[in-house]
């Protein structure tokens, strides 16, 4: 049986999938991005255990399982600000898949108004208080 995914990572992906697929502006297609989103799961990877070869993969990525998000448990003691940055950053690839890492962030900053820094030794994705406060209600 696989470890049950922390609360605060469940927490931080329900609000970002919710928040997202309520605030996607409405344009031809939108429907569609809003039903892909709304099927999307967060899953631990092994991929991740095993660490990738970009660090920055290292806590989540998505593209190589269907409608997921994956992740390793140990973002949980990271602050929201970076949970919630990576979270929004993994969900701007599933409305612009295959548009790379600043196409994942355009998408966030053009939809909502987002803007996701990159902080830390590792550069992770970090949005501000105001934002957290925002998506987790």
């Amino acid at each position: 049986m696989r470890p049950r995914k922390p609360d605060r990572l469940i927490r931080a992906f329900k609000a970002t999938v919710r928040f997202c697929a309520r605030h996607l502006p409405r344009v031809v297609g939108s429907e569609k991005v809003v039903q892909r989103l709304l099927r999307l799961k967060l899953a631990q990877c092994d991929e991740v255990k095993r660490g990738a070869a970009d660090p920055r993969r290292a806590l989540f990525h998505v593209g190589h399982r269907p409608s997921t998000i994956c992740c390793d448990v140990s973002a949980n003691g990271l602050s929201m600000n970076f949970i919630v940055g990576m979270m929004i950053h993994e969900v701007g690839h599933c409305i612009v898949p295959r548009r790379g890492e600043s196409g994942a962030d355009a998408a966030i900053f053009g939809g909502f108004g987002i803007v996701i820094e990159y902080r830390g030794p590792l550069a992770l994705e970090w949005v501000s208080g105001a934002v957290v406060r925002k998506i987790l209600g």
